[in-house]
């Protein structure tokens, strides 16, 4: 690595993920995987592993690939590049207009994948990134211009408990949903 590298850990983070974005050319998200309830993606989850069923920007269900390639764009930083297993790959161009993807392995399931070596995941990385880098210009993340609705389901409804303390979140309903949701909470006006 290089040595100019910083590493931020430890919860909670003022930007989550992408804390320390802030001023950069360009974002390369390394050993993503797919949204909650992709089929076949290997560990599939958005934001935690256990508590949440969906989440939703202006309707539609992103992941957290969606989620901080929409701050990065927010704050004026092209998502360059994800790298990750095939699910990631379509997901990521699905959410970022141009952005290269590199697929260090095949989802076989929710635990299980068939992965590169990883001398030789790291040197299709590394040949990406110029390239990638090349083409920030072209970048076209998402973007939510004024008041986002951004809804929540859980999968029990008391995880949206603590949620509703924040100023604006109201509840949406306690009731299962076909698809397994549980309940729901999103920002209001």
């Amino acid at each position: 690595m290089d040595p100019r590298a910083k590493l931020v850990r430890g919860r909670p983070r003022p930007l989550g993920m992408v804390t320390g974005l802030e001023g950069s050319s360009a974002a390369i998200f390394i050993g993503y995987h797919g949204r909650v309830g992709t089929e076949t993606s290997v560990l599939s989850h958005t934001i935690s592993g256990v508590a949440i069923a969906d989440v939703r920007c202006q309707g539609r269900s992103v992941g957290e690939i969606g989620l901080n390639a929409a701050l990065a764009s927010h704050l004026g930083v092209p998502v360059v590049l994800v790298a990750g297993d095939d699910t990631v790959s379509k997901e990521a161009k699905e959410m970022v207009e141009g952005v290269t993807t590199v697929i260090v392995k095949v989802a076989l399931g929710a635990r299980a994948a068939e992965s590169l070596h990883p001398d030789e995941a790291c040197r299709l990385i590394e040949e990406a990134v110029p390239k990638a880098l090349e083409q920030r210009e072209q970048i076209r993340g998402p973007r939510f211009e004024g008041a986002v609705e951004l809804e929540v389901a859980f999968h029990r409804e008391t995880m949206c408990e603590p949620g509703l303390l924040i100023p604006g979140v109201r509840r949406l309903d306690g009731q299962p949903l076909p698809t397994g949701r549980m309940t729901s909470a999103r920002p209001t006006r």
